[in-house]
């Protein structure tokens, strides 16, 4: 469920608020978490906490960042 729902929300440009990701899935933020921090890190994903989003990086590699939510 977290990967179909990553799948597109990422694929916006703008991303999606982080409340949605809940709203849709009945999953908390904490099933990310790890996916999350390590996407971060790379620098694929922005680290805006009101914000699911990819970075300009990440959606050049937008099937790598959606491997860490499987």
């Amino acid at each position: 469920l977290p990967f179909e729902f990553m799948m597109n929300a990422l694929r916006l440009f703008d991303g999606i608020d982080h409340k949605v990701f809940r709203q849709q899935t009945g999953l908390g933020l904490v099933v990310l978490a790890e996916p999350l921090q390590r996407l971060q890190q790379q620098g694929l994903m922005q680290a805006d906490a009101g914000r699911l989003q990819c970075s300009p990086l990440g959606l050049n590699y937008l099937n790598h960042v959606l491997a860490h939510f499987e």
